[in-house]
């Protein structure tokens, strides 16, 4: 079951970010830095069978970032 990280639940997401040496470093600096609770970042804890499974991070800047390149890179005239 996914569910939104809350308080409660961090224990369970740094015993998930564990099994992952790199990603799971990075995901726990960001959760120290946003915070649960953050709108700028968003935090998944997936569990299976009552047990961390997965742990999920979404930047909110990154999806806005690949709108903006894309709506330029459309619209812009290369001439070479």
């Amino acid at each position: 079951m996914l569910t939104r990280l809350t308080s409660d639940l961090i224990p369970a997401f740094t015993q998930a970010c564990a099994h992952e040496r790199v990603f799971g470093s990075r995901i726990i600096t960001a959760l120290r830095t946003y915070g649960p609770e953050d709108a700028r970042a968003l935090f998944w804890l997936l569990l299976k069978d009552d047990s961390p499974a997965a742990a999920l991070y979404l930047a909110v800047a990154v999806p806005y970032g690949i709108w903006v390149s894309r709506y330029y890179f459309r619209r812009v005239a290369y001439i070479c």
